[in-house]
C-alpha cells in the first residue's frame, strides 16, 4: 500500500489533502504531458504500429510531452529531461 493509501486507512482524508496542496504548490512544477487519458503503453503501442519498430523510451517521452502544433516542450522541465545525457 502506497503513502496515500496508508494516509487514507488511519482516516487522514485532511491529512492527504494538505499532502496534495503542497505537491501542487511545488517549484519543482508536476509532470506536464500532452497524451491525455491515452496510457504510455498504448502511446507506445500505437507508435509501434506507425513506426513499424519498437520506439525508444526517448521516443516516446518526445510524443507524449511535445505540442503537436509546433512540437515545442510543454515545459522547461521536459526540455531539461531531453537534454540529459541518454544512457544507451
Amino acid at each position: 500500500m502506497g503513502q496515500a493509501g496508508r494516509i487514507l486507512a488511519a482516516g487522514g482524508l485532511q491529512e492527504l489533502t494538505q499532502v496534495n496542496k503542497r505537491n501542487r504548490a511545488s517549484s519543482t512544477g508536476g509532470s506536464l504531458h500532452t497524451g491525455g487519458s491515452t496510457t504510455y503503453e498504448a502511446t507506445r503501442e500505437q507508435m509501434t504500429v506507425e513506426l513499424g519498430r519498437t520506439p525508444t523510451h526517448s521516443e516516446v517521452f518526445a510524443r507524449t510531452h511535445t505540442r503537436k502544433e509546433d512540437r515545442s516542450w510543454v515545459d522547461k522541465r521536459s526540455d531539461d529531461v531531453n537534454v540529459s545525457p541518454k544512457l544507451c
